[in-house]
C-alpha cells in the first residue's frame, strides 16, 4: 500500500482529474458531489457527444433517495466522486462506492480531503478505502490549499494475477506418465 505521505504532490485536481477521463476516453461519465462535474468539464467541452449524468450530494439529503438514484442511473465507463462523500455518513458512503464499483462503472475516481473538515460527517483513511478496493493514486491540493488524496478504481487492473495460478502450479507436469490417478 502507498501511504499518502510517499506520493509527490500532482497537479492540480482539474488537470488530474480532467488527465485521468481523458485516457480513459469515456461515452458516458457519472459525476457526484458539488465538485466533480467541474472538475470533469474540460474533457465534457471536448468531447459533446460524451453523455454525462450528473448527481449532488448534499449535506443532511436522504440517503435513501441517493442510493435509489443510483440504482436508476446506467451504466457509466467513469465515475467521479469529489465534494460529497465526506458529507454521507459512513454506510452509506461505503453503499455508493459499492454501487459505483460494482454495478454502473468500470473506472472509478474519488477525490477526499486529508484532513476531515469541521462540516465533515465521515472521514476516509487508505485502510477505509482499500477495504472497498479503491487504490491511492495521486495526492493534490485546492485553490486554497487543501491537500486532497485521489483514490481509484479500475476494473481492467483491480486484481494482480498471483504467481501459482499458472499452468505450472497446476498441471503437475512432472507427473504425467508415473501415476494413474
Amino acid at each position: 500500500m502507498t501511504e499518502p505521505d510517499s506520493l509527490p504532490r500532482t497537479p492540480d485536481p482539474h488537470t488530474l482529474i480532467c488527465t485521468l477521463v481523458a485516457d480513459c476516453q469515456p461515452r458516458s461519465v457519472l459525476t457526484l458531489g458539488h465538485t466533480a462535474a467541474r472538475y470533469c468539464a474540460p474533457y465534457l467541452a471536448e468531447h459533446p457527444d460524451c453523455r454525462h449524468t450528473e448527481i449532488a450530494i448534499a449535506t443532511g439529503a436522504d440517503d435513501g433517495a441517493l442510493l435509489a438514484r443510483l440504482d436508476r442511473e446506467r451504466h457509466a465507463d467513469v465515475a467521479v466522486i469529489a465534494g460529497g462523500l465526506e458529507h454521507l455518513d459512513r454506510a452509506t458512503a461505503n453503499a455508493v462506492i459499492a454501487r459505483l464499483r460494482d454495478l454502473h462503472n468500470a473506472r472509478l475516481l474519488v477525490l477526499l480531503p486529508e484532513k476531515p473538515g469541521e462540516h465533515d460527517i465521515s472521514h476516509w483513511d487508505l485502510a477505509d478505502l482499500s477495504g472497498l478496493g479503491l487504490r491511492l493514486e495521486a495526492r493534490t491540493s485546492n485553490s486554497d490549499g487543501e491537500t486532497l488524496l485521489l483514490y481509484g478504481f479500475d476494473i481492467a487492473n483491480y486484481k494482480r494475477t498471483p504467481d501459482w495460478l499458472n499452468a505450472r502450479h497446476w498441471a503437475n507436469p512432472e507427473q504425467w506418465g508415473k501415476h494413474r490417478w
